[in-house]
This record gives structure tokens, sequence and C-alpha cells, in this order.
């Protein structure tokens, strides 16, 4: 079908077109009019138009059916004819202020009609002519009967809508949901709340909440925002004129108040529906305690009153129960002071955090004895987020402490006798207050007799004047390692390192580890060391001594010998130029040449044998020969490129440092083992000239080694 008329419709686009004639002007003014006339006669509204004398000329449907006659008997005639004397005189009067004044106007008018009484809106207008005169008027109206019933059945309705809303028992409000503010309130929530209306209607929906609950209120308005319809029931709290909150339940519904949207919102008290809800759970929890160990208490949050059984105080603090409304004030008296600020930290925590409460603390008893307690505690919480009441138990712990205590106190003890050092604990008079087993052995003396001395007891004499400052240096300083000279019971003395460390605001502990083996070592190692340096002195002595002697040996024999022996030959050559053979002339020059490069060779070997070099020819050729020769080095063990040496120098002082970018000196020669010549050849140099060297591997992300010499001048 479709391909058909595809085909049809390309036919007939592929006709030739057939000339058509066009509409004359009056042809078309004639089509104008008579669409006019139909607009005009099918119009909803009644239009109709008069003569000045008020005779209706054109008549449309509507207006010859509100009249109530054919349609031939309207033109010609006037108002007269068609309403009551007075209504006609008033639609006369009408007509001639429109002509008169030349321009429209708007009216509502009520007339009987066959159908009845009725209203109709509209406007009239003076008609023009061709040349711009009044030739008549116009009018064009509508019934609004119908909407003037309906909107007074609307009216009627809303009057009782609000009739209820005030007479509703429960309180009730409607706000703008977009500002937030009252519109309106019923006579129940002005009562509940405490506020005016006037007062009300100043403020918004935010300022009757409580103010951890403004922030939620916002949420859920936002949410709400998106959902139109019923809403809740939902929890909340309010706040009356007076600061108390009320609990209630809400529903709400979304509606038009006014033109605005807005929301209604009634609300149910249920305060005291949560007040028996919340008895009975304390019920419970103070059930489920009593079920458990201990003694139950609770505290009413609110009013401040709590109770704890007399047999509390009577079986564990040998005293009476405080008289009611007392307890708070009571436990404060009787509680340790570090443990009353602990025990309200873990309360403000609790309330804060609601975790389970536990805590341990002090009280007082009748005998002036402390004695410890076990605390438990647990609060409720209201729809506010306010704790409102809290229960626990509290038990006497005193003896399971002690036994605990006593048994932790053996297990130190055998723990503190068994550590490989010596360890003092030492009182700020200097008394020893306690020793373990291997301080004994190390002073020679038991137990007993070291809790009867004073620590400046097992010190030399000379020893005894640096207690006062060690003393001072350990409160700033924490812990201390220093080494010691000690006294046995016997007189024998042996060195200790002794680490000192706080206990607390009065006790010091000191450990002690026997050193003698290690100093002896130390010792041992110093001698080798100066050994080593006079060594290193006496070769540096004799390589300066035989580079002396060889560098005056080579100058001043072999030196002057090749110059004697170049002179006497150019001599020869040019005494016997003549009659020497061409065949020599040659070889003969050569021989003097070599003499000279054998001259300039040997000039040159004192200047590579330090420090004969620094002696005769000063320090930058000795400094330039050095360097060059520690660059090759560098480059061809590490394959360190390029090489930074600085030499910074006064008077008194010189700075040697050397930098590379090598793979970077390995660990074993950084701490000077045997078997790497070079770097001990240098730590014992710079030892023997008493100036500190220094050797590191560059950190991340730079690599190489730096060895750098620092040497200050003896002093005078």
């Amino acid at each position: 079908m479709s391909v058909t008329r595809r085909h049809d419709q390309g036919a007939a686009a592929a006709a030739p077109r057939v000339p058509q004639t066009l509409p004359s002007p009056a042809e078309l003014a004639a089509s104008r009019l008579r669409m006019l006339e139909l607009l005009v006669d099918n119009a909803p509204d009644a239009i109709h138009a008069t003569d000045p004398e008020g005779r209706y000329l054109p008549y449309n449907r509507e207006a010859v059916r509100l009249a109530g006659v054919g349609a031939g008997d309207v033109i010609g005639r006037d108002d007269r004819e068609f309403f009551s004397p007075a209504q006609a005189e008033v639609l006369r009067a009408d007509d001639a202020k429109v002509m008169a004044q030349a321009a429209p106007r708007r009216f509502e008018q009520a007339h009987d009609t066959p159908d009845g009484p009725m209203v109709f809106t509209g406007v009239s207008g003076p008609l023009h002519g061709e040349r711009g005169q009044v030739v008549g008027s116009f009018g064009i109206s509508r019934c609004i009967s119908d909407r003037l019933a309906i909107e007074a059945q609307l009216r009627a309705g809303g009057r009782r809508y609000r009739d209820l809303f005030q007479a509703s028992p429960h309180p009730m409000w409607v706000y703008d949901i977009v500002t937030l503010r009252f519109l309106a309130v019923n006579d129940a929530a002005v009562r509940d709340s405490g506020y005016t209306r006037e007062e009300f209607l100043g403020m918004t929906i935010i300022d009757i909440r409580p103010p951890p609950q403004q922030a939620r209120l916002l949420t859920d308005i936002g949410r709400a925002g998106a959902a139109r319809g019923l809403a809740g029931p939902q929890q909340w709290a309010y706040q009356r004129q007076d600061g108390r909150a009320i609990d209630v339940e809400i529903r709400s519904n979304d509606l038009l108040f006014e033109g605005r949207p807005a929301r209604l919102v009634t609300a149910h008290d249920i305060t005291q529906r949560l007040r028996a809800a919340q008895d009975l759970r304390f019920s419970e929890l103070r059930y489920r305690l009593a079920a458990a160990h201990g003694q139950v208490w609770d505290w009413d949050i609110g009013s401040g009153h709590g109770d704890l059984p007399a047999a509390f105080w009577g079986l564990f603090l040998g005293c009476e129960a405080p008289k009611e409304g007392a307890l708070a004030a009571q436990v404060v008296a009787l509680m340790h002071p570090v443990d009353l600020a602990g025990l309200r930290l873990a309360l403000t925590e609790h309330r804060a955090r609601r975790q389970p409460c536990e805590y341990r603390f002090r009280l007082r008893d009748a005998d002036g004895q402390w004695r410890w307690f076990h605390f438990t505690g647990q609060a409720v919480w209201d729809a506010a987020g306010r704790a409102t009441y809290m229960a626990g138990t509290v038990s006497d712990i005193s003896e399971r402490r002690c036994a605990k205590r006593a048994l932790a106190e053996a297990y130190n003890r055998g723990v503190f006798d068994q550590f490989a050092d010596g360890v003092l604990l030492i009182a700020d008079d200097d008394r020893l207050l306690d020793a373990n087993a291997q301080a004994c052995t190390m002073l020679g003396y038991r137990r007993d007799e070291l809790l009867l001395l004073q620590l400046s007891a097992l010190l030399p004499a000379a020893d005894r004047g640096r207690l006062a400052r060690a003393r001072v240096s350990s409160l700033k300083t924490n812990p201390q390692l220093r080494k010691w000279i000690h006294q046995r019971k016997d007189g024998s003395r042996f060195p200790a390192e002794v680490s000192l460390r706080r206990l607390d605001d009065r006790r010091t502990i000191a450990v002690l580890r026997d050193i003698t083996a290690r100093h002896a070592a130390e010792q041992a190692v110093l001698a080798c060391q100066e050994e080593l340096t006079a060594l290193t002195r006496r070769l540096l002595t004799q390589e300066t001594v035989t580079a002396q002697r060889l560098a005056q040996g080579l100058h001043d024999q072999l030196g002057q010998t090749l110059t004697a022996a170049r002179l006497h030959l150019q001599a020869a050559l040019m005494a016997q130029r003549t009659a020497l053979p061409s065949t020599l002339d040659g070889p003969c020059r050569q021989a003097i040449g070599r003499l000279k490069q054998a001259s300039r060779e040997l000039r040159q070997v004192p200047i590579d044998l330090p420090p004969p070099v620094l002696e005769d020819h000063g320090l930058v050729p000795a400094l330039r020969a050095e360097i060059a020769q520690a660059i090759g080095n560098a480059r061809q063990h590490v394959g360190a490129s390029p090489n930074v040496v600085t030499l910074q120098g006064a008077e008194d002082r010189l700075m040697l440092q050397v930098r590379d970018d090598g793979r970077g000196i390995v660990e074993r020669h950084l701490r000077g083992r045997t078997g790497h010549l070079g770097i001990l050849g240098m730590r014992e140099r710079a030892a023997a000239i008493r100036a500190p060297f220094v050797i590191e591997r560059l950190p991340s992300p730079e690599r190489g080694t730096r060895a750098a010499l620092h040497w200050p001048a003896p002093p005078t």
C-alpha cells in the first residue's frame, strides 16, 4: 500500500501543473467576512452590537440562547423587550457611557434570563465607522454563575475546615515550606506551648526545636520536599516557651494555603507514654544489675538524686548511709582526689560515646584506710539524645587487689633478680631502697647491708662530688648513660657503665654494667693505636729523609754527570765539525738530545717524590701531583667522575675535602677493617699530625664518597 501511495505521489509530482484562476479582491473580502461571521456565531461567549438608539444589530448564537427568542426576533429590538425596565435602563445607560467616552470597559452584572437569575462578566466598548466616528456599541459577556456558586461552596468548606482546625484537641499548625515560618496555629498549640499566637506567627518551626534536633529537622525537611503527601508518624521533641521540652509524635501533609505551598502538622503529646516506657526500662536495668554482682546504685540525672544501699556503707566502709539527696556529696568527700578526677572523666566519656562505663577507685573507710572498689554504670538517653538516668554496680575489690599486687611483686622480684646487670633503686636523698642479686654480687654486699648505705658509699671519694650534678642532669635528660668507678666492700674498684632513669618524682633507677674487661680491651687498643701512630711518624720521617737523600743524589751526582757528558759531546762536535765524518754527525746530535731528555726526566723525579717536592717546589706543585694521583685512583677503583677537591686554610687551620660520585665506599672499609691499606694509611697519617679524619658514604639521592681532614694548628 505504501509503495502504491509513493508511486501515486510521484506520478502526481511528475504531472504538469494546471494553471488556476486566483480569486478577486471582492471574493477574498467576502470570504473573510463569512469566516468572521462563523467565528462570532460559534463563540462560547454572548456577542452583540447595538446602534446609537440601543437597537440590536448582529447577535450571535449564544446571545440568542440567553435571550430565549429566535434569531430573527432580535435584530432591530432593544433591551426593554428582553429585560425588566430597571435592568434595561441600566444597560442603556452603560451603552451610552461607553459611546460617550469612546473607550471599552469591563463589567460584572446580574440579569434575569429564561433560565433564572445569572451573573455575567465581560467587556463593552464603542463601534467606530469608516471615518472613526462612533456608530454604536458592542458587548461580549460570559455567564459566571456556576463558578461563583462553586467558590461559595469552597468558602463554606474552608470555614468548616478552619473550625475543625481550631477545635482540634491536639496542637496543629501550618508553615510555609519555603521560609519555614508559621502561617497558622490552632488554640491547642498556643495552650500547650506557652507562646501567644502573635509570637508563633513571628517564628519558624526551627525556633521551637531543641538545639540538638535543629540540624536533623533541616535534613528531614529537605528530604520531605521531594515527596508530597502524608508523612509520619515521626517522634520529635518541642521546646516550650519556658524552655521545657515536650516529646511529641507528629504527622504532616502538604497543601496550598492562601496560594502558597505549605504543610499542615498535627502533634500528639507522648511525654507520659515515653515516661512509662522509660520507667519500665529502668526497672529492667536494675533487675539485671541486681542479678549480677555487687551493690546496685542508680542516679536520676535530671534531679541529681541517687541511691546506694545502706548495706554498702555499713559492710564495706563501716559508716552510716548518707541522708537522702546527699549521696554525691558523701562519695566526693570519701573518694581519693586522683580517682575522683578520673571517675568524672570516665562518666563524661560514657555519656558522650555511649560505651559501657567501668572504673576502679578508692574510698576511705571509717578507720582511715583506703579501700578499692570496682564501678560499672550504664546511662539511658531520651529521644533528644540527653542522658536522663544511670544505674550500675559497685563491688569491693580490696582483698583481690592486695592478692594480685602480692603476686605481681613476687613475679617482679623474680624477674628483678634475674637481670644480668646490677639494678639499684635510689631515693632522692641517695638512700638505697632496693638492689637485685647481680648488684649485690658486683659490689660484694648482702642486700640487707646495701639497704643501710647511701649511694656515696659505693663511690671513691674523688667521684662523690659528681652525684649532685648527675641528679640535676637526670631531671633534664632521661635516661642517661655514663661511666663511673665503683668501690666494692673489700675496697677494690671496678669501672661500670651506669644508666640512670627517673622512676617517679622521688625515686631513680640505676642499671650497672661491669665493663672491666671492655675497659682493659679499650686500653689495649689505645696503646696499640699509639704504637701505630709513633710508627707512622717514624715512617713519614724516614720517607722524608730518604726522598731528600735520593733527590740530592740524583741532582748533585747523576744530574751533573749527565750535564757534563752532554757539554763535552757538544764541544767535541763543534771542534771536530770539519774533520768528523758525515755519518757520525747525526748520531752525535741524537746522543746530545737523549742526554738533554735524561736531564729533564731526572729533574722530574724529585718532584714526583713527596715530600721532597714540597720542600723543593712549594705547596701548589705538590698538591697538583697528589690530586692527580688521587683522581686516577678513584676513577680506576670506583668509577668516580668528576671529583671535587676543596682546600681551605689559614695560618691556624687547614681543611681538605674530597668528594666523588662513584659507587661509594663499602661498609667494611668505613669501619677501617684490616685489608684496605689506603684508608688505614689515611687514618694513620691523620693521627700522626693529630688531625680529625672522616670518611663516609653519601646518602641517597647523592652517590659516592666524601673524605675530609681538618687540621688545627697545635697550641703554642
